[in-house]
């Protein structure tokens, strides 16, 4: 009887005690066609040590993602939600945190909380690419538990500290310590390696409505919770530092639990030493033409989009005889509450049906196209009292409309950009530098996220003083056009890597490309000698071309000949 596992790498010296074999059972799929060591003895395996199997999709959903994976995916949502938690869990009363504990007066409150709350941001702008180069060598697992805790610590000690210094000490060590946003995105990568390229495309969508989602109920979590003061101590900031903290743990505990380790911890990269294999594996992604234009696009992306959400506060709470919108907190709450639910009700029951009319391309590029219209004429809202130059009920339900038009749009556009770019950078990397390359792109993100506040703050702060609102929307919507430009520059052959998946690295690929070429060397030479064996001929008729690293991945079968090739 045949054995109902395949064998999918072929080593030089056979000796399977000391590397393994990758085995796909016919139920089942390895989540990485790669070595997995085995015990010896022949003991059980380490579940965590151990890449992710995953259950085959079946003949009757041959595309969709398994209940397995699907428990996975969300455990990484979990994860990114905790990240967004402690990200702006602080918000609401960081001002007057800065008023009450620290000191600061009047004129220098936005300075110092800017620096808080730009702080995190810029850390994790220090460490993405780091700590996702090392996810790559290491597993990506440990360190995700590792950053939720040191998340937590922070948060805690953040809502007890009486110094501003220490605080912001506070916020650098979480964001230093925290990479979760990008090696989350590589296991989402790993874990969805094997899904139709839709499915993973709805994977990155949802991670990025999880991130999102946490944003507006942690921001909401901490103006509730603000002020009510627990276990006797006079401390109004405790509480919301609390509830952020245990969110952390409990995920933390999830992960441990219910996650297992997707990347294998690819030995190959750390034999040459981690800052060597890093620089390396940095330049092999400048070098990549089609990787820098993605990772600028999704930079000026997160860029515009943290100050569009500046924009929208902004703008909402200016009041009129500036110009601005002249609404109060609540209606600036409904607003913003509106924008929030648009991009959630978007993401679970549109994106994807958006994403298999349009596909990974378009739909980015109509995306931007949405945010661009968005962000462009939110400030017209105020033209109906411009116009009429009174504010009476019709005036108000007219700029009401004119709000919601803009905020739907600008709510699509979001949803529809930043998930597609992160499936793009994930299907255009190398599966063994997935980590590296997510790292990469989240540190010049985060950079750019946290100039976008600052910068956009002075622009806001000019057209004020000139009573003309539209600068900065119409600087905002001209970074959109700037990624649609990018866009429309990429080639077709690189359309179609941003679109599927790559399954193997580019050491593997060159193998392959590499044997095809002696065997297209070798026809050529024995066709002008006339004496080319049939046998010969057939072999020879059923090689397929070769194709680029641009193109989509090639299947395991001919890996494995070419492998099996090489070796011999």
């Amino acid at each position: 009887m045949a054995s109902k596992y395949t064998k999918l790498d072929h080593h030089d010296d056979g000796d399977d005690d000391h590397h393994g074999e990758a085995l796909i059972n016919e139920n089942d799929r390895t989540l990485h066609e790669d070595k997995i060591p085995a015990k010896d003895g022949g003991g059980k395996r380490d579940h965590h040590a151990d890449p992710l199997r995953i259950p085959n999709s079946g003949e009757d959903d041959p595309a969709g993602l398994r209940r397995t994976m699907w428990i996975h995916l969300m455990v990484l949502y979990a994860v990114v939600a905790s990240d967004s938690v402690c990200l702006t869990i602080i918000t609401p009363f960081v001002p007057e945190m800065c008023r009450s504990v620290f000191g600061f007066n009047e004129e220098n409150v936005s300075l110092a909380s800017g620096f808080l709350l730009g702080a995190y941001s810029f850390a994790q702008f220090i460490s993405s690419f780091v700590l996702g180069h090392l996810s790559d060598i290491y597993g990506r697992r440990k360190l995700i538990i590792i950053g939720l805790l040191c998340s937590a610590i922070s948060t805690i000690f953040f809502g007890l500290s009486p110094w501003y210094y220490a605080s912001l000490g506070l916020r650098l060590f979480a964001g230093l310590t925290n990479g979760n946003t990008s090696i989350s995105k590589a296991c989402v990568s790993d874990v969805t390696a094997h899904a139709s390229k839709d499915d993973r495309a709805v994977a990155f969508a949802y991670f990025g409505a999880a991130f999102s989602l946490a944003r507006t109920v942690a921001s909401g979590i901490g103006g509730i919770t603000v002020g009510i003061l627990i276990f006797g101590y006079d401390n109004p900031y405790l509480l919301p530092c609390l509830v952020g903290a245990l969110f952390n743990f409990m995920n933390m505990l999830a992960t441990f639990i219910y996650f297992p380790e997707t990347a294998a911890g690819t030995s190959k990269h750390a034999k040459d030493g981690i800052v060597a294999s890093l620089l390396n594996g940095l330049q092999l992604i400048r070098k990549d033409k089609l990787m820098v234009k993605i990772v600028v696009v999704q930079s000026i992306n997160s860029f515009c989009n943290g100050s569009a959400i500046l924009q929208l506060v902004l703008l909402q709470t200016l009041p009129i005889e500036y110009h601005g919108l002249g609404f109060n907190a609540l209606e600036a709450g409904l607003g913003y509450g509106f924008f929030g639910l648009i991009s959630v009700i978007f993401q679970f029951f549109m994106f994807k049906k958006v994403l298999k009319k349009y596909g990974i391309y378009k739909t980015y590029v109509y995306g931007c196209v949405v945010l661009s219209l968005g962000t462009i004429t939110f400030p017209f809202g105020n033209l109906v009292y411009w116009m009429s130059g009174k504010q009476d009920l019709i005036e108000k339900i007219l700029t009401w409309i004119i709000v919601l038009i803009s905020m739907s749009f600008t709510g699509v556009g979001f949803m529809a950009c930043l998930p597609v770019v992160g499936t793009m950078i994930s299907n255009a990397a190398d599966p063994e530098r997935q980590g590296l390359t997510q790292g990469t792109a989240q540190s010049v993100a985060s950079l750019l996220r946290a100039i976008g506040p600052p910068l956009s703050g002075v622009i806001f702060a000019f057209s004020v003083g000139i009573k003309f609102p539209f600068l900065l929307p119409w600087f905002l919507g001209a970074g959109y056009v700037i990624c649609i430009i990018i866009m429309r520059t990429l080639t077709e052959d690189e359309r179609d890597r941003i679109a599927e998946a790559r399954t193997i690295s580019e050491k593997e690929m060159l193998i392959v490309e590499t044997e095809e070429d002696e065997d297209r060397d070798m026809i050529a030479e024995e066709g002008e000698e006339g004496d080319m064996h049939p046998t010969r001929i057939q072999s020879s008729l059923s090689i397929s071309p070769s194709p680029s690293p641009s193109r989509s991945p090639l299947s395991p079968s001919l890996l494995q000949s070419s492998l099996s090739s090489s070796s011999g």
